[in-house]
């Protein structure tokens, strides 16, 4: 897993714009999951998705089993690298279609200490009905 502290977005600035990070947070509520901060959302993300969830945590953005926060958990197992792809029916943008990446990158420690991700979205030709 590439080290947290050598990765820097600024590197891709050409492509800032599709890219978020979460940074891994010791958890708040007793809850063994850590907790997820947005500390980067791309402008290009903010203007597709219709929000700026900068600053936040993930589970205050989506509830517990929700497919976004079930990628996030499933990186965590893993310790690897996790594509998604849909529709972004959970901003109520079924028409639009999806693609991210998920990168995990190590601590000090060996753990993972945050995210980088990157997305692109699609609009369908009409809304998807249904």
């Amino acid at each position: 897993m590439p080290p947290a502290d050598r990765w820097d977005p600024l590197d891709l600035v050409q492509h800032l714009g599709h890219l978020f990070v979460v940074r891994v947070e010791a958890a708040s509520s007793g809850d063994p999951a850590p907790d997820l901060r947005y500390t980067l959302i791309g402008t290009y993300l903010v203007d597709a998705l219709g929000r700026d969830t900068t600053g936040r945590l993930v589970g205050d953005t989506f509830p517990e089993g929700h497919p976004v926060v079930s990628v996030y958990h499933r990186a965590i197992a893993r310790r690897a690298p996790v594509r998604t792809h849909g529709r972004l029916d959970w901003v109520d943008k079924k028409y639009r279609s999806f693609e991210s990446v998920l990168l995990p990158l190590a601590g000090a420690d060996g753990r993972i200490a945050k995210f980088a991700g990157a997305a692109v979205y699609e609009t369908s030709e009409r809304p998807v009905v249904g």
